[in-house]
């Protein structure tokens, strides 16, 4: 039993003794030994480089106790990196220029990460490399890709697809083993040298770039089974020129043919202009109307797909009748809008044409359209030049219901008519009952004229509002930039009515040519009705606030057949609802969202209207 023992204890000290010579004759064996050798402090500065400890994945990255093939993404064979695998791994930064000391790579992915910056010369080390996958990055790798690419002659798949890289692709004509070449998507403009060496390659993507013609002809044929070029950038930058009416204008482009043929067409925005297919295109004397964008489309008999496009130049032509003064004011419950004769008299103005902001549903935006029906201002009718008169009244308006916005174009007697103004916007009234009698006023900004003041006019008949007589009382004055007036009830009016006057330079009312001075009034306020105009309203809506639905009840002796509208302040059409008859109506919430809205209904000339609250 002894001797037994004494053998046991012979064989498990020559293990021991075994086991340490290995060690030592293996460092790789040794723990945490990897992170320090070569590879292991160039994976590291990657690492560090690239925001590893917010990298989506890096199991055991920077352990001292694991090997570099327990590293997440990380392949080593025979003691050698031959992998790196770290696509969409939320890499971020800049690659530090370590991969001379990676020189055993096969395979090299990084996609979809968001690495930027140069990709470092370093990288045509990679002499084993087969597959390169630096592709759809954000915001993308920049400048030139390294010419040491071309050193990397194993590589069979190239893919640096959507980054931000520009100037020439690299010569590659060493790379005669490559089967796949992806790189749509950037900013290259030419290739540096030849691609007919690459006679095994099956797959060619080089759309989204800015090559031209003579850089795509010679490289068409080459990939065997596909092809992909077109769409490219537009070519140039895009510029402005500006000329005054009968001045003229000029523009070119110049695209190298190659081999093929070119053909051009010429455009104003996106309409083709007849008969221009020249290089160049001009007007000779310049008119209102040829303001616009102009580029020209190229096409080339060798490469059928690809239509090349250049930069927009923008023309403005200037001149035209001046703008003269206007505003807007209500008179009839409808917006008026008041144009002074222009001071210019040669050549005459004769009209104006009036605009207003509609919401466009269709589109899902504001524009502005001529007024329907056409609005049009005579300056040549008899009426006193500068006077009122010049005035034209938007009976499709409702300015009790909301504010509007509006423009004007003036057209002289050669017919050249002027771009449209800036806006105005009228001023809107609504109150809010207080606490008692207190009434709070509330109103919009005039906008797009220089205000002095607003003047705040309450009465207890209509006859007397805007005047000191009668029942008609000034409350007072707010200053630009106010909106709002309390009235305390010490006299339960029944109508209010916001004023504004306008400034001019030095500090007055600013004067029509006839001498009065320009005031513009909002929608009357009537406290039984919410609103006043020419049309008596009948339109009760319960209750209101609403919650799911609420009940019209309006007046409709004749069994009229009303169509219904729902609005915001904005005037963007909610609802609308056709052959309402009766007496009343349940209007449901629907998909409507918080706030005031306006309700109509319109029947031939009637129409009613109230206000909402949607909670």
């Amino acid at each position: 039993m002894k001797h037994v023992d004494t053998v046991f204890k012979r064989a498990f000290f020559l293990a021991v003794v075994i086991l340490f010579l290995s060690s030592a004759v293996n460092p790789v064996a040794v723990k945490g030994q990897m992170i320090t050798d070569p590879e292991g402090i160039a994976l590291m500065a990657i690492y560090n480089a690239t925001g590893g400890p917010s990298w989506t994945i890096k199991t055991n990255w920077g352990s001292g106790t694991e090997p570099l093939a327990n590293w997440y993404g990380v392949t080593v064979v025979s003691g050698k990196v031959t992998k790196l695998n770290l696509g969409q791994n939320n890499l971020d930064g800049t690659l530090p220029d370590v991969f001379a000391s990676l020189a055993d790579l096969t395979f090299l992915h990084l996609k979809k990460n968001k690495l930027t910056g140069a990709v470092p010369a370093s990288i045509g080390s990679l002499v084993n490399l087969t597959f390169l996958g630096l592709n759809e990055n954000t915001p993308g790798f920049t400048g030139a890709l390294p010419s040491g690419i071309n050193n990397l002659t194993a590589l069979k798949e190239m893919y640096v697809q959507s980054n931000q890289f520009t100037g020439a692709f690299p010569d590659i004509s060493g790379l005669t083993n490559l089967n796949y070449l992806f790189m749509m998507g950037n900013q290259f403009s030419s290739f540096a040298g030849s691609l007919t060496a690459l006679t095994v390659l099956k797959d060619l993507r080089v759309q989204d770039n800015k090559f031209e013609f003579d850089d795509l002809i010679p490289v068409k044929g080459i990939a065997s089974t596909t092809f992909i070029y077109a769409p490219q950038a537009k070519i140039g930058t895009p510029s402005a020129q500006s000329v005054g009416v009968g001045g003229a204008f000029s523009t070119s482009v110049t695209v190298a043919a190659g081999t093929g043929t070119n053909s051009y067409q010429w455009y104003k925005a996106t309409s083709s202009i007849s008969g221009a297919t020249l290089t160049s295109f001009s007007i000779p004397a310049a008119a209102l109307t040829d303001a616009g964008a102009y580029s020209c489309k190229i096409k080339n008999t060798q490469l059928l797909l690809l239509t090349l496009q250049s930069e927009a130049v923008t023309l403005t032509v200037t001149g035209g009748p001046d703008i003269p003064d206007w505003y807007i004011t209500t008179a009839g419950g409808k917006n008026v809008i008041i144009v002074d004769q222009p001071a210019v008299t040669t050549p005459v103005v004769v009209s104006a044409s009036v605009w207003v902001e509609t919401f466009n549903n269709t589109l899902g935006d504001f524009e502005y359209q001529v007024v329907t029906p056409a609005l049009s201002i005579d300056f040549t009718d008899g009426t006193p030049l500068g006077t009122d008169g010049n005035m034209g009244v938007h009976t499709g308006s409702f300015p009790e219901t909301r504010p509007y916005k509006y423009k004007i174009k003036v057209t002289d007697d050669l017919a050249v008519s002027s771009s449209l103004s800036d806006f105005q916007q009228s001023v809107h009234l609504s109150i809010n009952e207080g606490l008692g009698t207190t009434r709070n006023l509330i109103w919009t900004d005039y906008l797009g004229k220089t205000v002095k003041y607003y003047e705040v006019w309450a009465s207890s008949i209509l006859g007397d509002l805007g005047t000191d007589s009668g029942t008609g009382d000034r409350l007072g004055n707010e200053p630009d930039g106010s909106t709002s007036f309390t009235d305390l009830g010490g006299i339960l009016y029944n109508y209010y009515l916001i004023k504004t006057i306008f400034e001019d330079g030095s500090g007055g009312g600013e004067p029509l040519k006839s001498g009065s001075l320009k005031v513009s009034e909002s929608n009357i306020y009537s406290m039984e009705n919410g609103f006043t105009n020419s049309i008596v309203p009948t339109l009760k809506v319960y209750p209101n606030p609403v919650t799911t639905e609420a009940t019209l009840n309006f007046d409709n002796a004749g069994n009229k057949a009303y169509t219904l509208s729902v609005m915001d302040i904005t005037g963007k059409t909610w609802k609308q609802e056709a052959n309402i008859t009766g007496t009343e109506f349940i209007l449901s919430r629907g998909n409507l969202p918080p706030g005031i809205y306006i309700v109509r209904l319109v029947a031939d000339n009637d129409v009613m209207v109230a206000r909402i609250i949607v909670n």
